[in-house]
């Protein structure tokens, strides 16, 4: 994404910020709203851009990945994508429920997650005293 985006996405952020200053309090949640989307696109897009850096550096192509997640995994991948895990250029290759995790280097499957385990593993860490509501952890 290019810096003439990025900018267009802030100028209507803050386009939006303005009018919510002279907005009904209903209007101002649905801007709230419509800003934490915008944060989210801004952020999405930084992350295409962090990984777009690394793309050249992956030895095996999209498609090798899916075929080893699916393998690994049996069924069809519902999506692929480059990501950095851990410090590491990987490719995660969601099937159903479950997540391969390739290395973009060598094509090995480095580990499988599932949602449930994901879950599981959350629930019995230890937790801290002091308890933040889930939507302000990010």
């Amino acid at each position: 994404m290019t810096k003439n985006n990025i900018s267009l996405l802030l100028a209507g952020i803050v386009a939006i910020t303005a009018v919510t200053a002279c907005s009904p309090k209903s209007n101002q949640e649905s801007v709230t709203e419509i800003l934490n989307d915008e944060s989210e696109q801004i952020n999405d897009l930084r992350e295409e851009r962090r990984i777009a850096k690394y793309k050249s550096l992956a030895k095996i192509t999209h498609e090798q990945a899916k075929q080893a997640g699916e393998a690994v995994i049996g069924g069809k991948a519902n999506e692929v994508e480059l990501d950095i895990e851990n410090g590491g250029l990987v490719y995660d290759v969601e099937i159903g429920n479950k997540e391969a995790i390739i290395d973009a280097g060598t094509g090995k499957v480095l580990y499988i997650k599932s949602e449930e385990e994901e879950e599981k593993a959350k629930a019995d860490k230890p937790r801290s005293s002091i308890r933040i509501p889930d939507d302000d952890s990010k």
